[in-house]
This record gives C-alpha cells, sequence and structure tokens, in this order.
C-alpha cells in the first residue's frame, strides 16, 4: 500500500487537528457532534473514507473523532456500582462485649513509673536553660552620601 503526496498532506492535517485542537475541541465542530444528525454525518463520513478513499486516513479520522467527542467516556454512577463478584459477608457483630480499652492504657503504665531525675534516681535533676531567643534580622546597609559621584551617575570604582 502506497501512500501518495496527497494522503501525506492529509495525514499531516489530521495529526495537526489531534495535537492542537482535541483538547478542548473547537466550539463550532462541538456543537455538531453534541447533535445526533452530527454523529451520525461524522460517522458515515469516516465510514466512506475508511473504504473507498484510504484506510490510514480513514483510522486517523477515528482517531480524530473520538478524541473530539467528549461523551465517549464511560463511567458508572457511585449509586449503580456494585462489586464484580460475589458480595462478601460483613464481619459479624458481637453483642454484650465493650470495646477494648487500650486508649489510656500507655499513660497509665508513664505515670505510674518513678520519675528519673527524681531524688532516689542518683541522677541530678538538669537545670533548666533559657529559651534560645530569636536573631534579630540584620539591619539594612548603610549608603555613602558623602560621595557626589552617585548624583552624577558615575561610578567612583576602577580596577587601575
Amino acid at each position: 500500500m502506497r501512500v501518495s503526496t496527497n494522503e501525506w498532506v492529509v495525514l499531516a492535517a489530521i495529526i495537526g487537528y489531534i495535537s492542537f485542537y482535541t483538547h478542548p475541541p473547537p466550539s463550532h465542530i462541538q456543537d455538531f457532534l453534541n447533535t445526533p444528525i452530527g454523529h451520525i454525518i461524522a460517522l458515515l463520513g469516516i465510514a466512506y473514507i475508511l473504504i473507498y478513499q484510504s484506510f490510514i486516513s480513514g483510522l486517523f479520522l477515528t482517531v480524530a473523532y473520538v478524541m473530539t467527542v467528549n461523551s465517549v467516556t464511560e463511567y458508572m454512577d457511585e449509586k449503580e456500582q456494585k462489586p464484580d463478584g460475589p458480595e462478601t459477608p460483613s464481619q459479624p457483630k458481637s453483642s454484650g462485649v465493650p470495646p477494648p480499652a487500650i486508649t489510656g492504657m500507655l499513660q497509665s503504665k508513664l505515670s505510674s513509673r518513678p520519675s528519673p531525675t527524681g531524688p532516689k534516681s542518683g541522677v541530678a535533676p538538669q537545670e533548666k536553660k533559657p529559651a534560645v531567643s530569636k536573631t534579630p534580622e540584620p539591619a539594612p546597609p548603610k549608603t555613602d552620601t558623602t560621595t557626589k559621584s552617585k548624583k552624577n551617575g558615575v561610578e567612583n570604582f576602577a580596577s587601575f
């Protein structure tokens, strides 16, 4: 199967359309494809080009059609979603058994331990250090107002 020069031009135009104009598609094309008649005409045109003109051009037009039409994406509402397999039974609930009381267990264990810096522990209590204050922000640099060269627009530094 040989591709003619005209087909190369058409393929380049279709590739350009797919690259630059499918997200979002132009409004007039989107309006045309929002109607059922527009879909029928577009699909019949693609079928005609696939069968009678050029298979490669038809394939690229099909890709362009799929990328242009916004309603191609399928999804389900959350109400309609159901698992594919058989439903798994939920865990049986126990009645009359209180929930486990684990939340305060760590706190009760920590509060019953003697302090490591207490009088009988043999470790001297550490002195509390004063809080470190934030360092002051640096002051802006002072400008030299004594030189007259800045007023004239000439800078007074050189390498010689």
